[in-house]
This record gives C-alpha cells, structure tokens and sequence, in this order.
C-alpha cells in the first residue's frame, strides 16, 4: 500500500470515527447505564463489552448491506419501537423514584475491588481457602442483561448502527467500507471505555446520595424524552 492509499484510508478511518463519535456522544440508555455502573464499579466491563460487541455487530450487519432489512420490514422495527418505548419507561421510573425515595436511607454502595477476598474459618495448622461472595462473583448479570436489553429493544440502535454508519460505509467501496467501520469502532471502544471506567475513577465524590439523587432525576427526565422521542419516530 502506497503513501497515497494509506493517506485515503486514515481518511476515510477519521470519517468514520467522527460519525461514530458524533452518534454516540448524545446521552442515550447506554451511556446512562454506563455511568450507574461505572458510579458503583460493579460489571462495569461486561456493560462495555456489550455495547461494544453490539456496536461491532451493527456496523458490520449494515456494511455487508443488512441494513435495508429494516427498511422493507418497517413492523419490525415498530415492534421493537414499542417494546423500547415501554422498558425505557419502566427504567426512567426506576431512576425518578430512587430519586425521590432512595433505597438503604439514600445510601450508594460502591464496590472497592481492592477489598480482600473473603477467607473463611479454617483450623490451625489447615489451608485456608480464598473465595469470593456470591453476590459479588454475579454482580456483572444484571448489568448485563439491562445493557444487552438497553441496545437490542431500541430501535434507534438499528438505525444509528446499521442504516446509518453502515449505509454510509457502502459509499467507500468493497475495501474502503471497512476502514469506515473501523474508524467507527475506534470511536465507541474509546467513548465507552472512557465513560464507564471514567465513572469508576469518579466513584468516590458521585457517590455522595445527595449527588446521586441529582443523577437519578436527570436520568429519569432523559429518559422520559427517549421515550416521548420513540413515540414519535
């Protein structure tokens, strides 16, 4: 590959990097999700792992041409439209009313994972075994399962992902298409590590519950304009 097509390929890397900041940048159910889990380090990289995967799976589906799919079959996408529209409902009562009434006396938990693993009783002179609390070993699943529902029951996911970045891609050609989707990737690994993880750093002063109060309220008021906007669509 020669000076010139290596500088065509940054290229056309950069504009699906700009494209795909500018998509994910908006506060949208993942990025929510992500500062929650970030706030209270608990399976903060399985959430990241998702949106990501699920990201690298749209770009991809839309720049093999997948992407019309959801074009000639509009239902399925007012399906999903309405199954969004209710889960983001029932996650922005969720947040409105830890806002208002705050579980544990308002209190947030934030896992310090460099505690030590928890040893149990042993007898003297025997060799005492380290395990973790089963609480905390599938503390990741729910996180999970809300950040796998969070992007597959939302619509706007399939049209930013497949119509969108790769509808576009096409445009570069065979080769082209997937340095856009790269550029593209680049910039969700970066967005999304850098939320989730960024929230972790933050966990100590967020944590404060009159803090987190604020940070419910203005979830569930985010949220409740996700759902006035899938409404709409």
């Amino acid at each position: 590959m020669g000076p010139l097509a290596e500088t065509v390929v940054m290229s056309i890397a950069l504009s699906g990097f700009l494209l795909g900041i500018s998509l994910i940048v908006a506060m949208g159910p993942q990025n929510i999700l992500l500062i929650k889990q970030g706030i209270r380090r608990e399976g903060i990289t399985a959430v990241i792992l998702v949106c990501f995967l699920s990201d690298a799976l749209l770009y991809t589906a839309g720049a093999l041409g997948m992407g019309v799919i959801t074009q000639r079959y509009p239902l399925a996408l007012d399906a999903l439209r309405i199954v969004g529209i209710v889960y983001l409902a029932w996650f922005a009562f969720c947040s409105l009313r830890d806002a208002l009434f705050p579980r544990h006396g308002g209190e947030v938990t934030v896992v310090d994972r460099r505690e030590p693993l928890e040893e149990p009783d042993a007898a003297p002179g025997s060799t005492a075994v380290l395990t973790r609390s089963p609480a905390r070993a599938r503390a990741w699943v729910r996180p999970t399962l809300a950040a796998l529902a969070l992007t597959w029951l939302n619509p706007g996911a399939y049209l930013d992902g497949m119509v969108m970045v790769g509808g576009i891609s096409l445009q570069y050609g065979p080769g082209g298409r997937w340095a856009f989707i790269a550029g593209a990737l680049a910039a969700s690994l970066l967005w999304f590590t850098s939320v989730g993880y960024g929230a972790g750093a933050l966990s100590r002063p967020l944590s404060n519950p009159r803090v987190w109060r604020v940070l419910n309220a203005a979830f569930g008021v985010i949220l409740i304009a996700l759902c006035v906007k899938l409404a709409l669509m």
